[in-house]
Formats: C-alpha cells, sequence, structure tokens
C-alpha cells in the first residue's frame, strides 16, 4: 500500500467516501503513506473471512502534506505490527502509526477491532498539524515505545481523544500534549496492564477542556519489558497525572488491582491518585495470563464489578 495507491483513488473520487477492502490474514506491505486533500473518508477494512485480520507490515507511516485536510482516515479490523524481531530492538524498530511534521490536517482519525503490536509510538503530531478527532474502538495496542499512544509536539494538537473498549499493555506513555490546548478526553470500558513505565504519567495532557477515566482496570504498572514497579517511593511507582495538568483528570468508576503501587511525595502521601477501588486480587489473580496478552478475569470482585474492557469479562 504506497502513496500511488491511494493517490490514485483519490483522483477519481476526491469528494467521496473511499473504502478498501483487504483480504482476511493476508500480509500487505505499508510503506511511507502521503494522503492528498479529501474531503470524505479512506477507509481500510479486512472483508468478511475465516482467516484472521489483515495484516499490515509497517515500513513507514501515514503523512500529509503541507495545508492539505483530509476529512477522515479510519482502519478497522487490521493488524498493524512491525517484525517479531522489532521487540528486541530499540524502540521497537523506530515507528509508529502516524507520524506528520507538516501544516497539515485530518478531521477524523479511527481505529475499531484493530490490533496495534511494535511501535515506537502510535500517532505522533508535530509542527503544526492537527487531528480533529482520534478514536480507538475495540483495540488492542501492545510494545508502545516512549511516544506513547498519541503525542502532540510543538504547536501541532490532537485535540480530542477517545478511547473505549480496549485494552493497553507494555504502553511505556499514554497520551502528551506538550504545548497546545487540546479538548475532551475520554477514557471508558479499558484494561491497563503494564501501563506506564516508571518515570511517566497517565494523563501528560498539560491543557486541555477535560480529562474523564470511566470504568477503566488497572493493573501493575510498569514498563515494556514486564519489569512492574511494585514498590512506592519519591521516584517511582504509578503517577495518574503530570504535575502541570491542567485541570485534573475525573476517574469514576476505576478499579485497581492489590499489586497498583502509587507514587509517593517525600511525606509518604501518593503524589496523583485517581479516585477508584482496590480490589483484593494482585495482577496474576486478577487475569488469566497477563504475562502473555490474556487478560480474562478471574476475579469475582472484578467480574463482578465488570470493569475495564469487555472482551475479558467473562
Amino acid at each position: 500500500i504506497s502513496t500511488d495507491h491511494v493517490d490514485s483513488l483519490i483522483k477519481v473520487y476526491p469528494d467521496k467516501d473511499i473504502t478498501i477492502v483487504l483480504e482476511g490474514g493476508q500480509h500487505y506491505k505499508y510503506q511511507s503513506v502521503t494522503v492528498p486533500s479529501a474531503t470524505g473518508t479512506i477507509k481500510f477494512v479486512t472483508g468478511l473471512t475465516l482467516s484472521g485480520n489483515a495484516i499490515f507490515d509497517c515500513t513507514g507511516e501515514i503523512n500529509v502534506a503541507n495545508n492539505e485536510t483530509v476529512g477522515g482516515i479510519a482502519y478497522e479490523k487490521i493488524f498493524f505490527s512491525d517484525s517479531e524481531d522489532s521487540r528486541l530492538t530499540s524502540n521497537y524498530g523506530g515507528h509508529y502509526l502516524l507520524n506528520v511534521n507538516s501544516s497539515g490536517h485530518i478531521v477524523n482519525l479511527s481505529y475499531k477491532d484493530c490490533a496495534i503490536k511494535y511501535k515506537r509510538g502510535g500517532i505522533r503530531s508535530r509542527s503544526t498539524f492537527m487531528i480533529d478527532n482520534l478514536t480507538f474502538d475495540g483495540c488492542v495496542l501492545d510494545s508502545i515505545g516512549g511516544y506513547g499512544i498519541a503525542m502532540a509536539e510543538g504547536n501541532s494538537c490532537i485535540y480530542n481523544v477517545t478511547m473505549k473498549n480496549s485494552t493497553c499493555t507494555n504502553v511505556q506513555r499514554t497520551f502528551v500534549n506538550t504545548v497546545s490546548e487540546a479538548g475532551d478526553f475520554l477514557i471508558e470500558n479499558t484494561t491497563f496492564v503494564y501501563c506506564v513505565a516508571s518515570n511517566r504519567n497517565f494523563d501528560d495532557v498539560t491543557n486541555k477542556k477535560s480529562f474523564t477515566i470511566k470504568n477503566c482496570l488497572f493493573g501493575v504498572t510498569g514498563d515494556t519489558s514486564h519489569n512492574p514497579v511494585t514498590v512506592g517511593d519519591a521516584s517511582t511507582g504509578f503517577r495518574g497525572w503530570t504535575g502541570s495538568a491542567n485541570p485534573l483528570p475525573s476517574a469514576v468508576d476505576c478499579y485497581f488491582t492489590s499489586d497498583v503501587a502509587w507514587r509517593l511525595t517525600a511525606d509518604g502521601i501518593p503524589a496523583a491518585q485517581f479516585d477508584g477501588t482496590t480490589i483484593g486480587t494482585d495482577t496474576p489473580g486478577t487475569f488469566r495470563d497477563p504475562a502473555h496478552g490474556d487478560f480474562t478475569l478471574i476475579s469475582t470482585e472484578a467480574i463482578r464489578a465488570k470493569a475495564g474492557d469487555p472482551r475479558w469479562i467473562p
């Protein structure tokens, strides 16, 4: 899948929604693709199949040229991955889902029922690039490096972000906005295990309208090498938000396994702790096989709470 493929379709249908149906189980070489201006949505989806999702072997990322606006880019039932060897390399091979350093603009960017593995970062926005709405729905994100699930650097902006019915594991950072003011962040019905790295914050968005975490389940924090933080002190442990977060995140009906250790102040008080309930089981006692990506709930308390990603609730 290349720039020429996408460009040729948009030239024929410049003002239309375009759906590209992919073969299940088939590997597609996903090169660096520059998307031209389009008012419609370009959608990649796996068709009806018994062979699993289409697989994007990523050797590059999506890009949008200066001063170009794309109405939407959508992915459904796609497995994004580098090679398995990427897990053993620095920054998982150094690739992203999207890495744009321009004055371009995407109105809607969405991932539905996708699996995303082995990335230096998910969405990386630079210069004055703008994404109005970013959505992850029904996704599994595994082994995401220091640029996080979504990062807006400098004067770029990822304005509204929604993540729901999803699972994040071995994710070093989640959402980061360094300068520009963002809109509303909603994280709902999502499971987090081995997230985030010990020196990072869950909410790293400095200025936004709101950051809401609802009905989420948190297992032990740590980093992508499965090195969990088990002792809270002044420099390690789980920190809910950056010290410059404005406003502070709002947590509703959230749950934590018993081995989640919060970062502490010098006085021994949790530095930035979400509201929520700590259940009576630790991470291995809450999930069937968390070290190998099976987060099926085995804790009666967690099952009763119906917490986190609904796919794991028996």
